[in-house]
């Protein structure tokens, strides 16, 4: 049994786009507010805006650390004289 109940997908939405944004948590919050008179739904508290922000962007960090890898990588072998197509299989 969930504790709360899940967020409408468009806050999800919003929220998601904030987190790359990087805007702060009291302001995510408050750029809810049109999207809470569209819906008619009460927007999130502001602990649940916090943690979905605090989770999204340690993803998007995580996937901005692989493509840094990944074309330092790239770089290597094209320094090493190695075609970089190998890694794409």
């Amino acid at each position: 049994m969930a504790r709360w109940p899940p967020l409408h997908p468009d806050y999800v939405a919003a929220l998601d786009a904030l987190a790359r944004m990087e805007v702060s948590y009291a302001e995510a919050l408050r750029r809810l507010i049109p999207l809470e008179n569209r819906l008619g739904n009460p927007r999130p508290t502001y602990w649940l805006v916090r943690r979905r922000l605090i989770a999204q962007r340690a993803e998007l960090e995580r996937r901005r650390t692989q493509r840094r890898q990944l074309a330092e990588d790239i770089f290597v072998d094209l320094m090493k004289g190695l075609s970089p197509l190998r890694r794409l299989y």
